[in-house]
């Protein structure tokens, strides 16, 4: 009886550029240091394998599991894992420029020090990640979960978080000018020396955060929720106040 190509794939001793590894069992495998660059491994299982330093670039991993893989300082630019569950799984170091995690389920996953520019984490469950020094400018977190994530010292200059929920999220020293957190859900959220110049904070909740020392010059918080909010010593130069007037340039802690 012939062998599909698929499983044959699978099979391989050695992994290449391009393989259709569609489905295959994967789980624990070693394979670090692997090119799996253009590789279909849509629906694959691959639980707590090592993909350290691996080269996956324009690979698929849509709808695949990848709960406690390591994919440390691996290439995965324009990598598509959509809908696939990566929960506690590690991309510290990664190279993730372009790459799509929609709708996918990476609780607790750690994205320390990665290059996520242009990132897609559209619907994704991120709750309790780790996104420290990371740089996610102009990545899409349009309607994500990130409640209890640590973005410390992060770069999310023009990123979306559009009816994002970032309760209890840690953002202090994040670098957020011209983020878009429009209808976003920021409850008990640490900002301390949050960079929101340019933010648009329009109609978010932001009920018991902390803003100190926040730089909002020129931010919109347009019809949004500070009831409790702390934001002494925090910059509103220019900044439009939740009732729609424009607060007096060089304000400090209050809008004048």
């Amino acid at each position: 009886m012939s062998v599909s190509p698929a499983l044959a794939d699978c099979n391989e001793e050695e992994p290449r550029p391009g393989a259709r590894w569609h489905g295959c069992d994967l789980r624990d495998r070693d394979l670090t240091g692997a090119d799996l660059s253009r590789g279909l491994l849509s629906r694959t299982t691959a639980d707590g394998a090592s993909f350290r330093d691996a080269n996956l670039d324009n690979a698929v991993f849509s709808r695949a599991s990848l709960d406690g893989a390591d994919f440390s300082n691996a290439r995965m630019r324009r990598t598509d894992m959509g809908s696939s569950s990566a929960v506690d799984a590690i991309f510290d170091g990664t190279e993730l420029q372009g790459a799509r995690l929609t709708s996918a389920n990476v609780d607790r996953a750690s994205f320390v020090g990665s290059d996520a520019r242009g990132l897609r984490l559209n619907g994704a469950s991120l709750v309790d990640a780790k996104f420290d020094r990371a740089q996610l400018q102009d990545a899409r977190l349009d309607r994500a979960d990130l409640s209890g994530a640590s973005l410390l010292d992060a770069n999310l200059s023009g990123a979306t978080l559009g009816r994002a929920t970032l309760r209890g999220a840690d953002l202090r020293g994040a670098d957020l000018s011209g983020a878009d957190f429009t209808s976003a859900d920021l409850e008990d959220a640490r900002l301390e020396g949050a960079n929101l110049r340019g933010a648009n904070l329009s109609n978010a909740n932001l009920t018991g955060a902390n803003l100190t020392e926040a730089d909002l010059t020129q931010a919109r918080l347009a019809g949004a929720n500070l009831t409790a909010t702390v934001y002494d010593d925090a910059i509103l130069d220019r900044t439009v106040w939740i009732d729609r007037r424009t607060c007096r340039r060089g304000s400090v802690g209050t809008c004048e």
